[in-house]
């Protein structure tokens, strides 16, 4: 049992909350998970990472927060004061960042509404959302919003060296495999619905071999 709750723990450190550690505050963080600044200050120190140090010049968190693309792809998809709470920042610094990239505030009008390739769509999640877009000429925003509605989740750039994992997927649990190859089970879960390979389920109905029993 102890196993299994751990393994629900470790899924809600995605990719994207990963990337947030140290970029943004504990508190923000743990907020967006529900869970305390301590459980989050454990998992920063976990893997060595500074906590981030707030400006006491300005109190536009903004100013040193570092967007990622997961962040970035939020902007105008969202409203301001959503990305805000989300990310740990002040609506302000959202809506300053989003303007100087020149992105229109989410609205319905400005919504990506040209319906997608199936082409496309059968992509989404296999390869960068920014490699489609410039393949197919389609905001990165608009396929973000696509993996949402779709629960696909977003491509996973993993070290094509590991062919040994890749050959385990499927075999043992997602969560053991993390552990022994050092990633994060969302990271070995996302390779493995990228090849298609069912998650491991163990037979209850084996049998010990024994010297009495051939």
């Amino acid at each position: 049992m102890a196993q299994i709750r751990n393994s629900k723990n470790n899924d809600r450190w995605t990719e994207e909350i990963l990337a947030l550690l140290g970029k943004a505050t504990d508190a923000s963080i743990a907020r967006r998970l529900g869970v305390s600044s301590m459980t989050v200050q454990r998992k920063r120190e976990q893997f060595g990472i500074p906590r981030r140090q707030v400006s006491m010049v300005s109190s536009d968190r903004s100013v040193e927060f570092s967007w990622t693309a997961e962040s970035l792809a939020l902007l105008g998809v969202e409203s301001d004061a959503s990305v805000a709470s989300k990310l740990g920042l002040n609506r302000k610094g959202v809506w300053a960042k989003r303007t100087s990239l020149g992105i229109p505030r989410c609205s319905k009008r400005s919504k990506y509404n040209d319906e997608l390739p199936e082409e496309l769509i059968l992509k989404l999640g296999k390869v960068p959302d920014s490699d489609l877009a410039r393949e197919y000429g389609v905001p990165d925003y608009a396929l973000y919003k696509a993996r949402k509605e779709r629960s696909i989740a977003a491509f996973v750039r993993i070290d094509p060296a590991i062919d040994e994992l890749k050959r385990e997927l499927g075999t043992a649990s997602d969560y053991t495999l993390a552990t022994k190859y050092s990633a994060s089970p969302s990271r070995v879960r996302s390779l493995r619905n990228a090849l298609n390979i069912p998650p491991f389920k163990p037979s209850s109905n084996k049998l010990k071999e024994s010297p009495n029993n051939e």
